[in-house]
C-alpha cells in the first residue's frame, strides 16, 4: 500500500513539472502575426549597400511593405529667363534612358536618398553638352529597404520621357565626380516635355504649358543678351555683379519689361516712331540681328 501511495505522488509531481514547463514555453512563444510585417536584410544586400558607400546597419530590421516618406523642402523661384540663364551653366533637354538603384542610407529617424538617373541630351540650350551626350542627374529621393522618399512638388522622371533640365552644378564638381550634375528646381528649371510643347509643374511660376522649346530658347537668347549687356555697361567685381544681376533680374519681370528698363543705360533707342516701347518680337528682331 505505501508503494502505491508512493508511486502515485512521483506520477502527480511529473505531471505538475511538465504544466509548469509548457506553461513557460508557451509564455515565451512570439505570436507569428507580430512577426509578419518584418525581415532581416542579408549580408548580400549590405555588401552592395557598402559598396555605394551606404550606412546601412547590419542589424536593421526593415519593412516588407512599402514605407512612403514625404519632404517638404525650398526651392529656388525662377521668375524669368535671365535669371535662369545666370544661375545655370546647362541647360538642356534630355531623355530618360536608365534609372540606377538609389545611393543614401535610410533610418527610422532620418533618410536620404538620391536617384541617379541616365539622361541622353536631345538639344543644348546652354553649355558645352551636345546632341547624344549622356549625363548622370542626381534626384533628391527614391527608394531603399522598401523606404520611399518623395519630395514635395518634385515628381519622379520616367524612362523613354523627355525632359527640360536647367540643371543644378555644385562648385567645385568636374566630369567623372559623384554629383557633377544634379536636378534642378522644379519651379523654372525642370518640365516634361510633350510634343514640343513644356507641360509645367504644380506650382510653377516661369513655365507654361503653351511654351515650346523654341520659345523657351528665344527668352533664353533675350536673357543672355541682359546680363552680357548689363556686365559691359558696369566696370565691377563679384560682389558688385551679382548685386547689379540681382537689382535687374530678380523679381516678376518679363525679358521685355527688363529690356525697356534697362534700354538706355545700355545705349539703345528703344522707342518705336508713335512713342511706344518696343514688344517682345521687336526686341527678339533687334538682339537676332546683332
Amino acid at each position: 500500500m505505501k508503494t502505491k501511495n508512493r508511486i502515485i505522488c512521483i506520477v502527480l509531481v511529473v505531471c505538475c513539472l511538465l504544466v509548469s514547463c509548457r506553461s513557460t514555453e508557451n509564455d515565451n512563444l512570439i505570436p507569428i502575426e507580430n512577426e509578419k510585417n518584418i525581415t532581416i536584410e542579408s549580408d548580400k544586400d549590405i555588401s552592395a549597400d557598402n559598396e555605394k558607400n551606404t550606412n546601412i546597419e547590419s542589424d536593421k530590421i526593415i519593412p516588407t511593405k512599402k514605407d512612403i516618406r514625404y519632404v517638404q523642402a525650398d526651392y529656388f523661384l525662377y521668375h524669368n529667363f535671365a535669371q535662369l540663364y545666370i544661375k545655370c551653366k546647362t541647360i538642356i533637354t534630355g531623355r530618360v534612358i536608365e534609372i540606377e538603384p538609389a545611393i543614401g542610407y535610410v533610418s527610422e529617424g532620418w533618410s536620404e536618398l538620391c536617384t541617379p538617373y541616365i539622361v541622353e541630351v536631345t538639344d543644348t540650350l546652354k553649355g558645352n553638352l551636345r546632341k547624344g551626350d549622356r549625363i548622370t542627374i542626381h534626384k533628391r529621393g527614391g527608394e531603399k529597404n522598401n523606404i520611399i522618399i518623395k519630395y514635395e512638388y518634385w515628381p519622379d522622371l520616367e524612362i523613354g520621357k523627355e525632359y527640360f533640365l536647367a540643371v543644378y552644378e555644385p562648385e567645385g564638381k568636374k566630369d567623372g565626380d559623384l554629383y557633377r550634375y544634379s536636378m534642378p528646381t522644379p519651379y523654372g528649371g525642370f518640365a516634361e516635355i510633350l510634343n514640343g510643347y513644356i507641360v509645367p509643374n504644380e506650382q510653377e511660376q516661369l513655365l507654361s504649358e503653351d511654351m515650346t522649346i523654341e520659345y523657351v530658347r528665344d527668352h533664353l537668347l533675350m536673357g543672355k543678351f541682359i546680363i552680357e549687356r548689363l556686365l559691359d555697361r558696369y566696370d565691377i567685381n563679384v560682389e558688385d555683379e551679382k548685386a547689379i544681376i540681382n537689382q535687374y533680374v530678380d523679381g516678376y519681370y518679363t525679358e521685355t519689361e527688363i529690356l525697356n528698363e534697362i534700354a538706355e543705360s545700355i545705349g539703345i533707342y528703344n522707342y518705336n516712331k508713335d512713342g511706344t516701347m518696343w514688344d517682345e518680337e521687336t526686341w527678339l528682331e533687334y538682339i537676332k540681328a546683332q
